[in-house]
Order: structure tokens, then sequence, then C-alpha cells
């Protein structure tokens, strides 16, 4: 039962990762611009909600960070995904020593 689980864990991980691979954000302003096949993601963390063996919920999170160095925040959720814009002092604060100031390449 565990490595099923952990099967499961897995494939809808894979999932997740498609399903943020899809996200566009268009903006006015080109540095806004988000094309997430492009980005680099930075972090990465996952929610497992468990109920008696099966998975009840799944969560996936990351933080990419775009080729003018702008960072995004990334959520699956149980319909489209969840994309919101960190500034630059949000970024720092959340990412420690993974963040990474603008002008510094990917």
């Amino acid at each position: 039962m565990f490595s099923s689980l952990n099967e499961r864990i897995r494939q809808r991980r894979e999932q997740a990762v498609l399903d943020l691979k899809t996200v566009r954000v268009s903006s006015t302003a080109e540095k806004l611009v988000l094309d997430a096949t492009a980005a680099e993601v930075v972090e990465q963390s996952e929610n497992v909600v468990q109920d008696e063996g099966r998975i009840s919920a799944y969560y996936l999170t990351q933080i990419v960070r775009n080729s003018d160095g702008e960072y995004f925040l990334l959520k699956t959720t149980d319909g489209r995904p969840y994309v919101k814009h960190l500034s630059q002092e949000r970024a720092r604060v959340v990412l420690k020593a993974k963040y990474k100031s603008p002008g510094q390449s990917l």
C-alpha cells in the first residue's frame, strides 16, 4: 500500500507540474509577463492531504522567476492555477539565500 500511495503522489505531482507549466501572464509592463514553460522554478513544495490511505487533496506550490528577474507564486487549486506576482522585497524574504536580484542571471 505504501508504494502504491507513493506512486499516486508521484502521478499527482507530475500532473500538477504540467498544469503549472500552462500558466501565462500578460501585462503591458514587459517585465511582468510570465510564460511558465520558460520560467526558472526557484522553490517547490507540496501539500498532500490523506484520509485513510487515500489522497483526498494534493496541492503543488512553486515560486518561479521569469527572464526579467520577476518572481511569481504558482499554486494548483481544484480549478485553474492560482498566480500571484511577488514583489522583490517579498521574494527576498520568502526565498532567503535562493533569492537573486533582477540583474542576476537565471
